[in-house]
């Protein structure tokens, strides 16, 4: 379903009544005869008394039919405002304004948003020029309503938060209120349900607390609509019906409509399906007579859904159809390459599903191709990464939907492309570049260099897939709701895919398990079963396209390209049996392995490696002293440092207080290889602040090297080695905790992870976590961890790992042979102590 895209505007403050500071202008029975005595200062010297008062009067209608809700003659007044001003050469600016302001909402309403984003602009310059702030703000929320209907998000909450940011030095507690509630709506129309809904119920007890009955009725409406998404239908019915009771009271004939139209969409959810029918109609109605294009287009869409759910398919297309009809009236915006993007690719989507119920499978896949088009040409006007990887979680089921159909039709290679395109692409998009700075630039880096763009893809891959060694096989996962795909990169080949029938909930399900028993005390016994029946999920069905293995000699090399839940598995750990079950060995015994969040982002790792320092320097930090008693110290760590150094011709090591972030700021730019052995803290919820642990300084007294920060270092490093806690993913147990902690449980409460919390939790292929942040920075690969490893084993791994490298070979070979030895140390054979480092990047 798709909602109105314009309960954007419910919340925000009504156009203008006033005008400021001369309201007497303002009177309804205002007349060219007002006495001299009341016009401002040379009005009537300058003869613009009779103009002015004519253009009033036009303004005065203008409002009273827009508070009539008849659009067309508020607009037909608004313009003899414009063509009285334009005639005479009024020179009253702050006049004009007004009624721009008010023709902004008059074209918002009706859905040209272009002509409401140029008026919207033309009066903030005029504010902008007189300095009044809080005017100036208004029209910046102004604009991103529109910008969030246009579905530029990014540009939207850039607008937002400026007018946020005066109306919250100006303690206008309920303005900030408005503000936030519309920063929820981006939120919801983006997927990130849990902050729009703590923004929703903050802002209604706001406007509760100052009697504000509208607009509490109105965070009711954006509570249903969370609700609705969430599936709490009934709870969503609810919600609606306690706002549309409101607006029924204060004759609030638009708002009540929309809340029509949204009833409809839950009863559709509840197949209550003439009661959806019938508001829906009934919404539809108000909005064909008022001219209001885009909510008939929204509400068009919304009973195709009822028409497919009843199996009626032909009126369902029909109604798709008349969607996109409307949506093609209005040219794209400047720039942009479809109009309303945001709600034509769920149209396309939608159309998808229809053909296929209908068997129609070409068709099915245009649609779906369609959708993918507007999507990928929508996300290019996004440019921080949470909002391209909250836009890629939002429209990841339309590339599983057209994956799945051409693997089910014998077209898979057709498939492959676009599971490179549907993955990881917020990764390449910061590969492709050079560091970008402070953490406002991070927001604001675009995409610059087209590596996004498909035929560049295909590109990409095409040279990762002729450029692989013949020892070398790439194994790309994509995990759906119903299946799992392998494709396996061999020889300069796509083999596959191979369909495992494993869905997402089955593998993450399993996975969480072996990842609990896997971070588990090593004292419990250890129990291999799950890591047997993972290898026969995941790497027994293609073992007939993998590299053989000698036991002599080199060792062939896996890259594994994760997907979804399988992020978080150590697949070095994962056990091989013979049929017999007389032979059993860890995969990393016959293979090197190593990790790519996708085929292509390798082109750009292994370029950054071309790139690095080419002395052999190396920097290491370890053992910072942050000053914190709670922060356990990791003696031994700096003997590992120590013990690394002296490998190196050119060393600088920095423990205890030295460790801090300045160092790292400093020196990092002409150090090859640098090693930080510290605590770390993946932070699942706002992954650019997780952080590694180091010493606090005058400058720098939060002790904490922030993923954020790590983007703005000048890095020529081929490698960076994290020798630390959770510096690839969150630990389980530290998730439960930070949810008992929102939630304020006792501590005895046991917390159990709802599915769509661990689906969160390993949705894997947008992680933005310090892997990333240091790979983007200009690291051509990164040695991380999945959990917490004993300091003694992790210092006898990465001591090993160094060495080896220094003897000659790859990275991939170097951690293979380190993970061997810790393994065969007596003690140290759960894989608790060996398997928890992944390398990500550049294996050479």
């Amino acid at each position: 379903y798709m909602r109105c895209l314009f309960f954007c505007l419910m919340i925000r403050r009504p156009p203008r009544s006033t005008l400021f500071p001369y309201t007497t202008l303002f009177r309804s029975d205002i007349c060219p005869g007002y006495p001299d005595s009341l016009w401002p200062q040379g009005f009537v010297d300058l003869g613009w008394r009779d103009t002015v008062g004519k253009i009033v009067a036009s303004y005065n209608k203008g409002r009273g039919a827009q508070r009539a809700q008849d659009y067309q003659a508020a607009s037909e007044a608004y313009s003899m405002c414009r063509s009285l001003y334009v005639s005479e050469s009024i020179a009253f600016p702050m006049l004009e304004a007004y009624w721009l302001e008010n023709t902004g909402w008059i074209y918002e309403q009706r859905g040209q948003y272009e002509q409401a984003l140029a008026v919207y602009r033309s009066a903030r310059a005029v504010y902008v020029a007189r300095q009044l702030e809080v005017d100036v703000a208004s029209m910046d929320q102004d604009i991103g309503s529109v910008y969030a209907n246009l579905g530029r998000y990014e540009d939207a909450l850039k607008a937002y938060q400026s007018a946020q940011t005066v109306y919250a030095n100006r303690e206008m507690e309920v303005d900030v209120a408005v503000i936030n509630s519309n920063i929820g709506i981006v939120y919801t129309h983006l997927g990130l349900y849990a902050a729009a809904t703590v923004a929703f119920q903050s802002d209604r007890a706001v406007f509760a607390k100052h009697g504000i009955e509208l607009s509490a009725a109105s965070e009711d409406r954006l509570i249903g609509l969370v609700y609705d998404h969430l599936g709490n239908y009934e709870e969503a019915l609810a919600a609606y019906q306690s706002a549309r009771t409101v607006f029924a009271k204060h004759e609030m004939e638009l708002s009540v409509a929309a809340i029509n139209s949204e009833i409809g969409v839950v009863y559709g959810h509840l197949r209550r399906y003439e009661e959806a029918l019938a508001a829906l109609r009934t919404a539809r109605d108000f909005f064909v007579h008022h001219e209001m294009g885009m909510a008939v287009a929204d509400v068009d869409h919304n009973i195709g859904v009822v028409y497919k759910d009843l199996g009626r398919y032909e009126d369902a297309l029909k109604s798709y159809q008349d969607a996109i009809s409307i949506l093609d009236k209005v040219p794209p915006a400047a720039g942009m390459k479809y109009s309303y993007p945001a709600s034509r690719w769920i149209i396309y989507e939608n159309m998808g599903i229809v053909h296929e119920k209908q068997q129609e499978w070409d068709a099915a896949v245009k649609s779906y191709k369609q959708a993918i088009g507007v999507i990928e040409s929508l996300r290019g006007y996004m440019k921080s990464e949470d909002l391209k990887a909250a836009w890629q979680e939002r429209t990841q089921d339309v590339y599983e939907r057209l994956i799945r159909l051409l693997i089910e039709h014998g077209q898979g290679t057709s498939a492959f492309p676009y599971a490179e395109r549907g993955r990881a692409r917020t990764f390449l998009d910061l590969l492709a570049k050079e560091p970008v700075g402070t953490i406002e630039n991070v927001a604001e880096q675009g995409i610059k260099s087209g590596v996004v763009d498909p035929d560049a893809i295909s590109k990409d891959v095409q040279d990762v897939i002729t450029g692989l060694p013949a020892d070398t096989a790439a194994l790309e996962y994509f995990v759906t709701d119903t299946a799992t795909y392998v494709w396996v990169i061999r020889d300069g080949k796509v083999n596959g895919p191979t369909t495992i029938n494993h869905s997402r909930q089955e593998l993450m399900n399993k996975v969480i398990e072996t990842r609990e028993q896997l971070g588990s005390s090593p004292e419990h016994p250890f129990n291999p079963l799950n890591l047997i029946e993972l290898y026969d999920w995941l790497i027994r069905p293609v073992e007939d396209f993998l590299p053989k293995t000698t036991g002599e000699g080199d060792v062939p090399h896996l890259i594994i390209i994760p997907s979804g839940p399988l992020y978080y598995l150590p697949f070095q750990a994962l056990i091989w049996t013979s049929q017999d079950y007389s032979k059993n060995a860890p995969l990393i015994v016959r293979y090197a392995i190593s990790y790519s969040p996708s085929l292509a982002t390798l082109k750009y790792a292994q370029q950054r490696e071309e790139n690095a320092y080419q002395q052999s320097t190396f920097l290491g930090l370890a053992d910072p002293d942050s000053g914190d008693p709670s922060i356990k110290r990791l003696p031994a760590a700096q003997t590992e440092v120590r013990t690394v150094a002296k490998l190196f011709p050119v060393a600088a090591v920095y423990v205890d207080k030295q460790a801090t972030e300045d160092v790292v700021q400093s020196h990092s730019a002409t150090a090859r290889e640098i090693l930080l052995s510290t605590h770390g803290l993946f932070n699942p919820h706002n992954p650019m602040f997780s952080y590694l642990v180091v010493s606090p300084t005058e400058e720098n007294t939060d002790g904490k090297l922030h993923a954020y920060e790590v983007f703005s270092l000048p890095l020529h490093a081929d490698m960076v080695v994290l020798s630390a806690c959770e510096t690839l993913l969150p630990s389980l147990e530290d998730m439960k905790g930070q949810i008992k902690a929102v939630r304020g449980g006792d501590d005895d409460t046991p917390v159990k992870l709802t599915d769509d919390q661990l689906k969160e939790l390993t949705a894997g292929d947008e992680v933005v976590g310090l892997t990333r942040a240091f790979i983007s920075a200009g690291a051509s690969s990164v040695l991380s961890s999945l959990w917490s490893v004993p300091s003694g084993s992790t210092s006898q791994l990465m001591v090993s790992f160094y060495k080896h490298m220094q003897e000659g070979m790859d990275k991939a070979e170097a951690l293979r042979a380190a993970e061997l030895e810790v393994m065969n140390t007596s003690g140290c054979t759960q894989p608790w102590y060996w398997a928890a480092f992944n390398l990500m990047g550049d294996w050479r």
